[in-house]
């Protein structure tokens, strides 16, 4: 039996992407900072060990989790500070089965999950003190799943093994946006259900010790939660994002294909492919209430948009790794990943999908003698220009670099990074680094958040 607690809290701390927003050649906000984040966790997990007819091992975990957090924001130069707080107490309950039948293996267990959400928002006059109900991020709301799952691992041969798994998941949803007095055109009371099977098959093959093949195909879902159906804020500047109680779960259809082959003990060589496809993708579009695109939001005219089932999305890509072993103690390792995403619009068009990222990936050259160890690296990162953007990203110009046109994109980049590692004796363990040497200002694609510019890491750990 075993017992964990977890506790963790912030302090405020500011939003970066929306303290660069500018209107009228001014900061649109005087304030937007996050309000204390806190957690806590208590769980317990019970194993047994027997051999008996129903299992070998036997897990049971049990979680009770609370959540708190705030967003506090106000616009510059004005007296009203609005505060939305959450609230969510989770419960978990896992029971997890292993069964060994000669060289097979079978898994099947049991999980349920429920999140009570509980929301609110007030505005505070920072001139007088006085506070008044605001509008509040999320509806009061219950979310619960129930899933059970059956899985099995045959080893047929040595070099031959087949995995196959089904899933059956049952959710439902119940709100209630009494909390807010925005007219969103819909009963305030709400509830959304549905139960779906995913399921997944994969082979491995390894027609000799250096080389290994693998297929993997699988069906999946995702069930809209309170975060996708509930929210109410403003994403981008002008417009906001209101909530979509008829939104309905998205599917995933997967396969992949991988290759691996080693050289001796001096190359390994590996590479995956794979392609998704999403049915009823959830994404956010252009939404109506009670018949119209803008409705009046914080006092502002704001272009209305929901989270939403597309008709379709697809992604797919590839993964190439490399790994060396060189003469004098040097080696390198190089990792490669190519990505590409389509959304349909509501027009019929398609456009890129907005987290499938450009062509990224790194590579290292190491060194290693005796108690030294030593890495000089590279990580980087493919352009995208604004043909390419998504069409939801390219209204964000606070958050991508402007081209000749003062149309958004995201530039590429490179950084060259060094970093040792010293053991002396077996006590003591010295770490230097010195990261971003050109001192390149970046960057990572949709992150909105400069990169740290040259930085140095010095650390050092003594073991007992």
């Amino acid at each position: 039996m075993q017992y964990a607690f977890h506790y963790s809290a912030t302090s405020n701390y500011a939003r970066y992407d929306r303290h660069t927003r500018i209107k009228k050649g001014l900061p649109q906000y005087g304030e937007w900072n996050y309000g204390p984040q806190v957690w806590m966790l208590n769980q317990l997990t019970v194993q047994h060990l027997a051999g008996n007819l129903f299992y070998d091992r036997m897990a049971v975990r049990l979680g009770v989790q609370r959540f708190e957090e705030s967003r506090i924001d106000r616009k510059f130069n004005k007296t009203g500070r609005t505060t939305t707080k959450e609230i969510v107490d989770a419960y978990s309950a896992g029971f997890d089965f292993t069964k060994n039948v000669a060289r097979h293996s079978l898994y099947y267990g049991l999980e349920y999950v429920c999140n009570d959400v509980r929301s609110n928002g007030t505005e505070t006059n920072i001139a007088t003190g006085a506070t008044k109900p605001a509008l509040a991020r999320y509806p009061q709301s219950h979310w619960a799943s129930y899933a059970a799952y059956l899985q099995a691992l045959f080893r047929l041969s040595d070099k031959l093994n087949i995995e196959a798994g089904v899933r059956y998941n049952y959710y439902r949803l119940s709100a209630d946006f009494s909390n807010n007095d925005l007219e969103l055109g819909f009963d305030p009371k709400q509830s959304n259900h549905k139960g779906a099977v995913s399921g997944s098959l994969g082979l491995t093959y390894r027609p000799s010790s250096d080389w290994l093949l693998s297929v993997n195909a699988g069906r999946g879902f995702r069930t809209p939660n309170v975060d996708d159906m509930g929210k109410l804020y403003d994403s981008v500047d002008g417009a906001v994002v209101v909530p979509n109680p008829g939104l309905k779960p998205e599917y995933a259809h997967n396969v992949e294909v991988g290759i691996a082959k080693t050289f001796g003990t001096f190359l390994k060589l590996d590479l995956s492919a794979y392609y998704t496809h999403l049915d009823n993708a959830l994404v956010r579009r252009d939404f109506l209430v009670n018949g119209q695109d803008h409705i009046v939001y914080k006092g502002e005219d704001a272009k209305v948009l929901a989270i939403q089932n597309a008709a379709s999305a697809y992604v797919s890509g590839f993964q190439f790794g490399c790994c060396a072993t060189l003469p004098m103690g040097f080696g390198c390792n190089m990792q490669l990943n190519l990505q590409h995403g389509k959304e349909e619009l509501d027009n019929g068009e398609r456009s890129t999908i907005r987290h499938a990222a450009p062509f990224f990936g790194h590579a290292a050259l190491t060194y290693q003698h005796d108690n030294l160890t030593m890495e000089l690296s590279t990580r980087f990162q493919a352009e995208r220009t604004y043909g390419d953007m998504p069409e939801s990203e390219k209204s964000k110009t606070e958050m991508y670099a402007l081209d000749s046109d003062g149309h958004v994109y995201a530039p590429a980049w490179i950084t060259l990074n060094l970093k040792a590692q010293y053991r002396q004796g077996k006590h003591l363990v010295l770490n230097a680094g010195l990261e971003n040497i050109t001192d390149r200002r970046y960057r990572h694609y949709s992150s909105g958040i400069s990169a740290p510019g040259r930085n140095f890491v010095v650390s050092a750990t003594c073991l007992f």
